[in-house]
């Protein structure tokens, strides 16, 4: 069975409506839309986590093969900012 796409600013025109919302209308907000955009919210986190890891590898043999200098620490740093310590984050 074939996953299906949904169109991103058709489903955010479709919550924005300024009518009151009906039945039929919560029903496909429910079981169709916020479930369709939560899934690829999870995919995008996970493909996220797997691309800081391989910077973090790419990074560690820059190191490793370059040494540290001026190059490798403002790779880190750039990382530093994207992905926050998560200590750092609370």
């Amino acid at each position: 069975m074939t996953k299906q796409v949904r169109d991103w600013n058709k489903d955010k025109e479709f919550m924005n409506k300024k009518a009151p919302l009906s039945y039929n209308d919560l029903g496909v907000i429910c079981y169709e839309i916020a479930p369709y955009w939560h899934e690829e919210a999870a995919a995008e986190k996970e493909r996220g986590d797997k691309a800081e890891e391989l910077l973090k590898d790419a990074l560690g043999c820059m190191v490793m093969f370059a040494g540290i200098n001026e190059h490798t620490q403002r790779i880190a740093a750039g990382m530093a900012s994207l992905y926050p310590k998560e200590e750092e984050a609370k």
